[in-house]
């Protein structure tokens, strides 16, 4: 895949592994399902990544002051955090796949 990588060396996200991560997401059928999914995410990140996990947290935290549903608002920029991480996670590994079949 040519530029697998941002300047800053984040996984570009492919339009493959968007569909797949999307398609997860709607297999998962209801909203409840969805909310599963993401939970479990969100289970996995603090043991991956600790200190992104605290700062997005603290980011959730701090914005509830500025939105008229502090707890809408809170549930939609940890899910965003969370999709971003999921789809950046998919995507490194994806790449991995690719550099191990091409024997790089």
């Amino acid at each position: 895949m040519a530029e697998e990588y941002t300047p800053e060396g984040l996984p570009r996200v492919s339009d493959a592994t968007l569909e797949v991560f999307l398609r997860d997401i709607q297999r998962q059928g209801s909203e409840g399902g969805q909310t599963l999914l993401l939970s479990g995410l969100a289970q996995k990140i603090p043991r991956e990544n600790p200190v992104f996990w605290r700062e997005i947290n603290q980011y959730r935290e701090d914005s509830k002051n500025y939105s008229p549903n502090p707890k809408d608002h809170g549930l939609g920029v940890l899910a965003g955090a969370i999709i971003g991480y999921e789809l950046l996670r998919r995507q490194a590994e994806a790449n991995q796949i690719e550099r191990d079949f091409n024997g790089e």
